[in-house]
C-alpha cells in the first residue's frame, strides 16, 4: 500500500498513530503539498521512517508562505524525498510528482485568455529583479513588523523594493509554470499525486486532466481539504481521480490500482454538500 497524506498543515502525530493501527503497514507515505512542517521535514518524518516506511512529498501553495516553511522542506536531507517534476517507481508503481498552484501573475488558466506570462521560473525571476514598481507591494508597517529595517532609514525605498521582491520570489517557488508542465506531460506514470486539483473539483483545472490523460495517470490531490466522489466523470476524461482531506489519509492498492480511505479528513463529512463538478 501506498498512503496519500491529505494538507497535514503542520500536524504530523495522526500519520503514526494511523500506521500503528492498521493490520497492513504502507510501504510508502507521500504528502500532498501544504505541509509547513515546523522543523525540518525530515525531523517530522523521523518516526515513520523508524518504522521501515518510505516517505515523499509535493509542495503546495502555503509551503512558500514564508522562509521557515520552505526551508524546513528544502535542506539537502528533506530534499531527497521530494517528488515534484519526477517519476519515481514506489512499491512497485510509476509515481509522478507535481505540486503547487496555478498563480494568474504566471499562469492561471482560467484568467485573461489563460495564456502564461512566464515561462520558466528563471524567466519570472529576471522581470521581478527589473520591475521598480513593486517597491509599492509592501507598506512600511510590513517591513518593521518584518524588522526589515527602520522606516527613517535613508535606505527604506531600497529595503522596501528587496523586501517585495524576496517576497515575490519566495512565493512563486509554489506556482505551476508551463515548463515544468510540459516536461511532466512527455512522461508516464500510473500515479499522478498533485497539489492543484482537476476539473472534476469545483475549483480544479483542465490543465491537470491535460497532464493526467498525457501521462496516463490516476490523480490524487490535495489543496482544497475535501474529499469528493469524482466517479461519476471517470468515463469522459479518460482517468481516476480522488481528492484527500485536511489531514485525511487515502491508501492506493498498486496491484489493483483501487484507492480507499484510510483516515477521513477533517472536513470531509462538512463539505460533501460542494458535490463534485
Amino acid at each position: 500500500m501506498i498512503w496519500l497524506l491529505g494538507d497535514v498543515h503542520s500536524h504530523f502525530d495522526h500519520i503514526e498513530r494511523a500506521i500503528d493501527t492498521v493490520a497492513e503497514k504502507p510501504s510508502a507515505v507521500i504528502f500532498l503539498g501544504d505541509i509547513e512542517p515546523p522543523l525540518p521535514l525530515w525531523k517530522c518524518c523521523a518516526g515513520i521512517e523508524a518504522r521501515g516506511i518510505e516517505w515523499y512529498w509535493v509542495i503546495g501553495n502555503h509551503d512558500t508562505d514564508n522562509e521557515s516553511n520552505y526551508q524546513n522542506l528544502c535542506d539537502t536531507t528533506s530534499m531527497a524525498h521530494n517528488l515534484d517534476g519526477k517519476v519515481c517507481v514506489i512499491d512497485g508503481v510509476r509515481v509522478g510528482g507535481f505540486g503547487g498552484i496555478f498563480r494568474g501573475e504566471v499562469w492561471h488558466p482560467d484568467l485573461d485568455d489563460g495564456k502564461p506570462r512566464h515561462a520558466t521560473y528563471a524567466e519570472f525571476e529576471r522581470y521581478i529583479r527589473s520591475n521598480a514598481s513593486l517597491k509599492r507591494r509592501l507598506t512600511k508597517r510590513d517591513l518593521v513588523q518584518m524588522q526589515a529595517v527602520s522606516p527613517e532609514s535613508p535606505h527604506w525605498e531600497g529595503a522596501v523594493l528587496d523586501a517585495s521582491r524576496t517576497g515575490k520570489l519566495l512565493k512563486h517557488r509554489s506556482t505551476i509554470f508551463p515548463s515544468d508542465y510540459e516536461r511532466m506531460a512527455n512522461q508516464a506514470a500510473d500515479v499522478l499525486v498533485t497539489h492543484e486539483a482537476p476539473s472534476c473539483h469545483p475549483h480544479g483545472f483542465k490543465e491537470i486532466d491535460r497532464l493526467a490523460q498525457a501521462m496516463g495517470a490516476t490523480v490524487i490531490h490535495g489543496h482544497h481539504h475535501d474529499c469528493l466522489d469524482y466517479s461519476q466523470y471517470f468515463d469522459d476524461q479518460g482517468f481516476r481521480a480522488y481528492g484527500v482531506g485536511f489531514c485525511g489519509i487515502s491508501s492506493y492498492a498498486p496491484k489493483t490500482g483501487v484507492v480507499t480511505t484510510v483516515v477521513a479528513g477533517d472536513f470531509d463529512e462538512s463539505r460533501k454538500h460542494r458535490g463534485s463538478r
